[in-house]
C-alpha cells in the first residue's frame, strides 16, 4: 500500500513535471535573463549578457546564481540549447526535491501515524505552484532543493553521527541554498545561526566547525562569481523600484485577509505554530531540523511584506509549511478531539483528503498553469525567431527570453528589469536611428515610439516583430 501510493504520488508529479514542457507555464523575463548567462557561457565563456554583437555586460544584477547556472551550463554542453534541454533539468529539480521533502517529512512524523509523511508527499506533489515557479527556469525549487538536503544532513547530526562529512555536507547545502537567491541568504542564515550555533548546543564543537566551513565554501564563490562589478544591491531586496517601505508593508498585510494564496499561507503557519505551542505545553522539544524550518518560514513570512508583493516571493517559506503541515495538524488534532470527541481520526484523514482533492482540482483545471495549457508561445518564438536569417541584426527590446530561440549571435538587447537595473540603454538610441534591421517587442512597449521606418511584419502571442525599410521616410 504504501509503495503503491507513493509511486501514484511521483507519477503525478512527473506528468505535471513534463506535461507540454515549454508551454506550460509560458516562458517569462525572468527564465530568459537566467538562461542567457549559461549561453553565454557555453558559446562565449562569458558569465554575462550580450547588449550588441561582441559586446557584454557583467551579470552582477542576476539575482539567481551558479547553483542554477552552472548546471545548466552542464546541460547546454551535454544535450544542446533550447528551452526543453532547460526545463528537463528544472524537472529534475522538482524530483529532487519531492524526494528529499519526503525523507524529512518521515523522520520527523516518526510519533505519529505511518499515512502522515505519505499524505504530506500527495500533498505536496498536488501543489500548483510547485511546478508553476518549478518548470519555469528559476531558482526557488532549486534552493528548495539544497534547503531540505540540509535539513536531511542536520537530521542525521542529531541523530548522532559523529562523522565529518555529515556536517560538512549539511553546510554545503546550506551555502548552496544561500548562493541559490537571496532569499535563501535572507531566510536560511538566521535560522541555522540561531537554531544551531546559539540555542542547540547539542552539537559538538567539531560539528560545528565544519558546518561552518560547508556553509562558508559555497558563499565565497557565490560572491567571487556574482560581484565582479558594482552590484546594484536594491534588485536582491525584493524592492528594486524601492517603493516607500510602509506602502508595501500595508500593502502586502492586507493581501494575508484578501487573497487566497497568502491566505493559504498564513492558515498553514498558523497551525504550524499552534502545532509547536501544544508540544511545548507537552514537554515536547522540538528537534533541530524542525526548528530550523519553522524559523526559515517564519522570517520568510516577515521578509515577504517588504517586497513588492508577488507570491512567488513567500513561495519557499509556503511550501516548507506545507511539507510540514500533516504532522503538525496532527498534534493540533489530538487537543481538538478531546474536547470534540467526535473529531475522531477518521475525521483527520477526511480533512487531508478533502485538501488534496482541492489542490488537485485547482492544479489541473483552474490554477495558473491550467490557465496557459493551450499556450503555443514557445512554439511561437521558435517559428518566427528560430528562422532569422543571420545576416540582419535583431534588437529584442526587453524580450530576453526570445533571446533562447535565436540560432546566432547577430542581436542587440535592451534590458529593462527594473528602475535601477537597465542594460542596454544605448539600443534605445540606435533603435531612434535606424540601426538593427529588425525589432521584437511585446504588447507593453508604446507603438508610438516605434520609428516610421519600421514596419509590423508579425504579431503572434504577446509578440510584434517589426523590420526596417528602405523605401519609408525616417
Amino acid at each position: 500500500m504504501k509503495t503503491f501510493l507513493i509511486c501514484i504520488a511521483l507519477a503525478f508529479a512527473l506528468f505535471m513535471g513534463t506535461y507540454r514542457l515549454v508551454e506550460t507555464p509560458p516562458t517569462w523575463m525572468d527564465e530568459g535573463v537566467i538562461s542567457q548567462v549559461a549561453i553565454n557561457m557555453v558559446n562565449h565563456g562569458v558569465y554575462g549578457y550580450q547588449i550588441s554583437p561582441g559586446t557584454f555586460v557583467d551579470a552582477e544584477f542576476l539575482t539567481t546564481s551558479y547553483p542554477v547556472t552552472f548546471p545548466l551550463i552542464m546541460v547546454f554542453k551535454l544535450w544542446g540549447i533550447g528551452l526543453t534541454e532547460a526545463r528537463t533539468l528544472m524537472v529534475l529539480f522538482i524530483l529532487g526535491f519531492i524526494a528529499g521533502a519526503y525523507h524529512l517529512v518521515r523522520e520527523q512524523s516518526r510519533y505519529t501515524h505511518w499515512l502522515v509523511p505519505l499524505l504530506s508527499l500527495v500533498l505536496l506533489v498536488s501543489f500548483a505552484p510547485l511546478y508553476g515557479h518549478g518548470k519555469n527556469v528559476l531558482g526557488e525549487v532549486p534552493g528548495l532543493m539544497f534547503f531540505v538536503s540540509m535539513l536531511y544532513f542536520l537530521s542525521r547530526m542529531e541523530k548522532g553521527s559523529e562523522r565529518w562529512g555529515t556536517a560538512l555536507s549539511a553546510g554545503l547545502c546550506a551555502g548552496l541554498a544561500m548562493a541559490t537567491k537571496p532569499i535563501y541568504l535572507i531566510v536560511v542564515a538566521p535560522a541555522l545561526v540561531v537554531t544551531v550555533f546559539i540555542f542547540r548546543i547539542r552539537f559538538s564543537v567539531r560539528k560545528r566547525v565544519w558546518l561552518f566551513v560547508g556553509c562558508v565554501l559555497p558563499l565565497i564563490a557565490w560572491y567571487l562569481i556574482q560581484f565582479t562589478t558594482t552590484t546594484h544591491a536594491s534588485i536582491f531586496t525584493g524592492n528594486p523600484d524601492m517603493v516607500s517601505i510602509t506602502q508595501l508593508i500595508m500593502t502586502n498585510l492586507g493581501r494575508f485577509v484578501t487573497e487566497a494564496q497568502p491566505m493559504y499561507f498564513l492558515g498553514l503557519m498558523l497551525v504550524w505554530w499552534a502545532s509547536v505551542y501544544i508540544r511545548m505545553v507537552r514537554s515536547r522539544p522540538l528537534s533541530v531540523v524542525e526548528s530550523i524550518a519553522l524559523i526559515f518560514s517564519t522570517v520568510n513570512l516577515c521578509a515577504y511584506t517588504v517586497t513588492l508583493g508577488y507570491y512567488r516571493y513567500f513561495f519557499p517559506g509556503e511550501i516548507i509549511a506545507l511539507i510540514f503541515f500533516v504532522p503538525s495538524l496532527w498534534y493540533v488534532w489530538d487537543v481538538i478531539s478531546l474536547r470534540i470527541p467526535l473529531l475522531h481520526r477518521k475525521v483527520f484523514f477526511t480533512v487531508i483528503l478533502a485538501l488534496i482533492g482541492f489542490q488537485v482540482y485547482q492544479t489541473l483545471f483552474t490554477s495558473w498553469i491550467a490557465d496557459y495549457k493551450d499556450s503555443n508561445r514557445a512554439q511561437e518564438l521558435e517559428m518566427y525567431i528560430g528562422e532569422l536569417p543571420a545576416e540582419k541584426m535583431i534588437l529584442f527590446y526587453n524580450v530576453p527570453e526570445a533571446v533562447i530561440f535565436l540560432p546566432h549571435d547577430n542581436y542587440a538587447q535592451y534590458i529593462r528589469l527594473a528602475d535601477s537595473v537597465i542594460r542596454g540603454q544605448e539600443n534605445v538610441a540606435a533603435l531612434a536611428q535606424g540601426v538593427p534591421d529588425l525589432v521584437l517587442v511585446d504588447q507593453k512597449f508604446d507603438l508610438k515610439d516605434m520609428p516610421s521606418r519600421y514596419v509590423e511584419i508579425a504579431r503572434f502571442y504577446k509578440y510584434i516583430l517589426f523590420e526596417k525599410s528602405a523605401t519609408l521616410p525616417k
